[in-house]
């Protein structure tokens, strides 16, 4: 098979399977933490703070094979872990500890259809 006859088999798969229901309950694997700057992540003209230190992680959803990536930014002192809405707070709260390559983590849907860690 050529490269591109290839890459249609595998993009008629991933439609077939696309078709298929969702499960309603969906849990994911961190298979990745890479540290990187907000600029990194979503762009230089497009952060708020480029310069900001974020954890970008990928997860890799055990029902689906799917993988996705979440950023969350790491703390500037200790009003951030007092900020009730800062992620790595409620990602220790729900968990029990700070993310780690390994982890077993719920993830939901989006209505925009992303995958997202359950926080």
């Amino acid at each position: 098979m050529t490269d591109w006859q290839t890459l249609r088999e595998q993009m008629k798969a991933a439609k077939e399977a696309a078709s298929e229901p969702i499960p309603e309950e969906l849990t994911g694997k961190i298979i990745d933490i890479v540290e990187q700057t907000a600029g990194e992540v979503y762009g230089e003209d497009t952060a708020k703070d480029p310069s900001r230190p974020v954890l970008n992680i990928t997860v890799e959803v055990i029902q689906t094979g799917d993988r996705f990536k979440t950023a969350f930014t790491q703390p500037q002192g200790r009003s951030s872990w007092s900020n009730p809405t800062f992620k790595l707070r409620q990602f220790d709260e729900r968990y029990g500890d700070l993310p780690d390559i390994g982890m077993i983590v719920a993830v939901e849907i989006s209505p925009s259809g992303n995958y997202n860690i359950t926080l």
